[in-house]
Parts: C-alpha cells; structure tokens; sequence
C-alpha cells in the first residue's frame, strides 16, 4: 500500500510541475517565426482617359515558392498592400459597380484570367449576340521584393485593351426607314489578360445604330478579332448585317464586309470614333478619328405611308349636296 501512495504522490508532483513550469517540461516548443510582410505602394497614372473606373483590381501571380496568390481590391488611383517577399507577375485591371461591370474569370492562373462579354438573345428572334465589352484597362509588371524589403513603390500607366468602331453609311431613301438594328460577327469573343491575346472564339456583337442626314450612323466597343495580340489580324472576316424595319413593317435585310474597317481601326490603335478614349495608353498621343465611312450606299425603296383609313383622314364620309329641295315643316303645338 505504501508502495502505491509513493507512486500516486511522485505522479501528482510531477503533474504540478508541468503545470507550473512549462519551460522544463524536457521538450521545448518550437518558437512560431512571424511572417514577413513588404508594403507595396501601387501609383496608377491615368493620365488622358476620359474618366476613371470605379475601382481597380491588382492580383500578384508568385513565380516562385516563396509567394503567393493575392488578390486586392483598391481605389482607382491606387493604394498600399502588404506582400510577402517573392517574385510576383502583378496583374491590374479597371473594374466598375454594378450591372455593366467588366466581367473578368478564371482569376486563379496567369495564363487563364479572361476578360469577357454577356451573350443575350436578340429581341424577338433566336440569334445570340453579346453585348459589347466595355473599355478595359490593363497592365502587367514585374515585382521582385526581398527579405529585406520593407517597402516598394509600384508605378503603372494601364493600357487601353478595346477598340471602338464608329462608322456612317449613306443610304437613299432614309425617309423610308422606321428604325434599324445591326450586329457584327467574326470579332473575339474575350481577351486573355496575363497572355496578352484574344480567344479564339469568335462572336456576334450588337451593334447601337442611328439616322440622321441621309446616312445609317453605328458604333459599337470590341476586343480585338480572333487568335491575335494586340494591332494584329485575323484569317476571319467581320461582317455587318443591318435589319433595316421599313415604315410598312416589311424588313430589309443588308450585309456589308467591314473586315478592311476593323483592320484600319486596329492598325491605328485609337480607340477608333469621336468621343472615345484616345490613344493606345491613358497618356498616349494618338488622337481618336472621325467617323468612318463605309464606302457600300443603301438604298431603300419607295414605301407609301400606312393607310390612315380613308382620304380624308378619318371621321364619318358623305356630302351635302343633292338632299332635294327644302320643306318648312310645321310642328303642332299644344
């Protein structure tokens, strides 16, 4: 019995020194080193854009082991960030609030992040068009920071990925018109920001149209044309198809080649269209041209005007003449 008691009092006094002294417990903890962490300043000039997104997203791609994947949401013009020390492909790119916002996915990878447009089905047919992408801005640099670096400074001017096309075509017979609707087919359907090229897809784009002195006026935003980088072309021609809705409802239909158009545009590199966003970077000097015209004239048929129900233009028909000759008549009273 004694032999327990000594046992159960050797065991409780060496419980009371673990519990109050830890540090002789015979196997020390391992000391957990803090993570080391570099302030990233990010400027971003967006010198001569037309106005400023509402916020931009930065992602820092790591090119090593040591860092990794950070995504950050920040103001237009920039802001701080703390990143751990590695060598990073920083990616930023403008995103606005709302229903009209850039649509970017598959953030995950550099080589798969993708800028693209919404598809919709055309009002009152089975025809899928996408809306045009709106203006996107992108940069790409290099960071490398080290152990030692306590905080960096990050200088970018975005560049201006879309294109506008504005164009006007002469059409006779105008007065003849209701309205018009148009689309664009053989353009790229998304942009491949971290590759710097445009997919392979190709889409139908809608495209705003308007008449006024005697020509068809359209603009419309694009990507860029299919399996290409930036000022180059593709083997797929572009081809615009106007609905053109007569003022007796009956439709005509128009396609024209616009293939040498979108080539002029992307060789210029200016956003293409009065109004837009001029140059290839916000502090580009390359100014935004006139409208191009296409050198295809329309002509519309004569059309009368809708029946309005009858020569003279409504209300109940009939003369006065040839009612006989006229009768006094005399009415009893009482």
């Amino acid at each position: 019995m004694k032999k327990k008691e000594r046992i159960l009092s050797s065991l409780t006094f060496w419980l009371l020194l673990q519990f109050l002294l830890p540090g002789c417990s015979g196997r020390e903890k391992e000391e957990e080193i803090p993570e080391v962490f570099c302030k990233v300043g990010i400027n971003i000039d967006w010198t001569g854009a037309k106005e400023l997104p509402d916020r931009v997203q930065a992602i820092f791609y790591p090119q090593d082991m040591e860092g990794r994947l950070s995504t950050n949401n920040l103001p237009a013009k920039g802001g701080n960030i703390n990143i751990k020390p590695g060598k990073y492909k920083v990616l930023i790119y403008n995103c606005d609030d709302g229903e009209y916002e850039v649509k970017v996915r598959n953030i995950e990878k550099l080589e798969t992040i993708e800028a693209y447009s919404e598809p919709y089905t055309a009002l009152g047919t089975d025809k899928k068009l996408m809306w045009e992408p709106l203006p996107l801005y992108v940069v790409q640099e290099d960071l490398t920071i080290d152990e030692n670096d306590i905080e960096k400074t990050l200088e970018v001017s975005p560049q201006l990925i879309t294109q506008t096309c504005s164009f006007e075509i002469k059409v006779k017979g105008l007065e003849y018109v209701k309205e018009v609707s148009a689309s664009v087919s053989g353009m790229a359907f998304s942009y491949f920001l971290g590759l710097k090229r445009f997919s392979d897809e190709s889409c139908t784009i809608f495209v705003e149209m308007q008449k006024g002195n005697g020509v068809l006026k359209g603009k419309f935003h694009f990507f860029g044309v299919p399996g290409s980088e930036a000022r180059a072309l593709s083997s797929i021609p572009q081809q615009l198809t106007l609905r053109i809705v007569r003022r007796d409802d009956s439709i005509q239909e128009e396609k024209i080649d616009v293939t040498a158009v979108i080539q002029q545009i992307i060789e210029n590199g200016n956003g293409g269209g009065s109004g837009e966003e001029p140059g290839e970077t916000p502090g580009g000097s390359t100014e935004p041209g006139d409208d191009i015209e296409i050198e295809d004239k329309i002509e519309v048929p004569y059309v009368p005007p809708p029946s309005s129900g009858g020569e003279g233009g409504g209300g109940i028909g009939g003369e006065v003449d040839d009612w006989g000759d006229e009768e006094e008549i005399v009415l009893p009273m009482k």
